[in-house]
């Protein structure tokens, strides 16, 4: 194993441990219909675990529709090396979080991946709509 590989894999193991917070990544996978006539969205979980959520850059927009604003908030979603599977238009929300409670049950959808050749994890940036 060379040196780059060594440095990166000690720098994966100390991004982990920074992973305090817990999520999970679903996919839209179609509707159903329920007895009383409404209807649910049916979901397949890609990743569920360990996870920290960034918000260094924030990028927010304010778009309008009709007569309608919101703002979109841009973060990065955090996951080990090991997480394979995520795409663009996935759904992540946290389920726990060790120091900030506020970020339980927020919703964001994935928006795009950050790649890079020596990431100690990866990344996807996220948007969340705010009212």
């Amino acid at each position: 194993m060379g040196t780059a590989e060594r440095v990166l894999r000690r720098g994966r193991r100390r991004a982990e441990a920074l992973m305090i917070d817990t999520c999970r990544v679903r996919r839209v996978t179609g509707t159903v219909t329920n007895p009383d006539g409404t209807t649910s969205t049916t979901y397949n979980e890609i990743y569920a675990g360990a996870c920290r959520i960034q918000t260094s850059d924030p990028y927010e927009s304010r778009p309008e529709a009709g007569e309608y604003s919101f703002t979109v908030v841009r973060s990065v979603l955090q996951v080990p090396m090991s997480v394979t599977g995520i795409e663009v238009g996935d759904i992540v929300d946290v389920t726990a979080s060790q120091l900030d409670p506020d970020l339980i049950g927020r919703v964001w959808r994935v928006a795009g991946p950050s790649t890079k050749s020596h990431q100690t994890m990866r990344r996807y940036f996220i948007t969340e709509v705010a009212g």
